[in-house]
């Protein structure tokens, strides 16, 4: 026998009992026999750190093998969970390769229904989603968001300046970006989110479909003031990349040339 990996010693206690299993038409009977009076252990049994590597390596070797593959040797190098350790003699395997392999990816499926859950829970706070072509952007803007962008802090010069901040580094995935334009409220006397989007990604593609759910929402809160969106509206939007700047620029000329009405030329559009 090797060394044991642990500081703890291992003592022999004997039981007298003598459990039964009965067979009949019905299924299987268990009888434990006499009651246990002794202790019995408090923790399942853990794996020693090197063992740990090992079972850590026969997954990352085989990481489309099922714990039950793993453990009855149905593999190509004949290898098992119990060569490493005696304890999947007893414990669940499939608890010890799940925890190697990290937690389980949600499916489409569970992806899906949490996302209609989510908007049917605030219906209408999700304006605008895109997913096409590896690029996701899902917009987001309450009705007092709108409102603010577009009514409350209008000037003489059009929307007051639209500042586009993000959050990066929160999430798992690192291409993961939470992005805010920000328009100053003279009534509050500060900063105030105009409109979300949560996209994975900071190209042109992906601002350009960030500023354009934020000049729908514009035009048709505008329409429902009374009012009709111009291009002057969107004279004070800062960027402060290249990225921002091309996605702007383009999702400016696409907006006001889906408009059967707008009678922009292609060089006004453009400049």
């Amino acid at each position: 026998m090797g060394k044991l990996l642990t500081n703890y010693c291992l003592q022999l206690f004997l039981c007298p009992n003598v459990a039964k299993i009965v067979k009949w038409k019905g299924g299987i009977w268990y009888w434990n026999g006499i009651e246990h009076n002794y202790g019995t252990l408090l923790h399942k049994k853990r794996l020693a750190p090197l063992k740990k590597k090992c079972v850590d390596a026969l997954i990352k070797a085989n990481p489309t093998a099922t714990a039950v593959v793993l453990w009855s040797r149905n593999i190509v190098t004949r290898e098992s969970l119990l060569d490493i350790s005696d304890c999947f003699i007893t414990e669940n395997a499939q608890i010890e390769v799940q925890k190697a392999c990290g937690p389980e990816e949600p499916s489409l499926d569970v992806l899906v229904a949490k996302f209609c859950a989510f908007q049917q829970e605030y219906s209408g706070y999700v304006i605008a989603s895109h997913l096409m072509n590896g690029v996701a952007v899902i917009s987001c803007q309450t009705q007092w968001m709108a409102e603010c962008l577009v009514h409350a802090n209008q000037s003489a010069r059009g929307f007051a300046s639209l500042v586009l901040d993000a959050a990066h580094g929160w999430f798992a995935v690192s291409t993961s970006l939470l992005i805010t334009s920000l328009i100053f409220c003279l009534t509050m006397q500060c900063w105030v989110p105009g409109i979300y989007s949560h996209k994975n990604g900071a190209t042109a593609i992906h601002y350009k479909y960030h500023y354009l759910a934020m000049m729908q929402s514009a035009r048709t809160i505008k329409s429902q003031l009374g009012g009709k969106i111009v291009d002057a509206d969107f004279a004070g939007t800062v960027d402060f990349s290249k990225a921002q700047r091309l996605g702007f620029v383009e999702t400016f000329v696409c907006f006001w040339k889906e408009d059967p009405s707008d009678d922009h030329t292609d060089e006004a559009l453009i400049c």
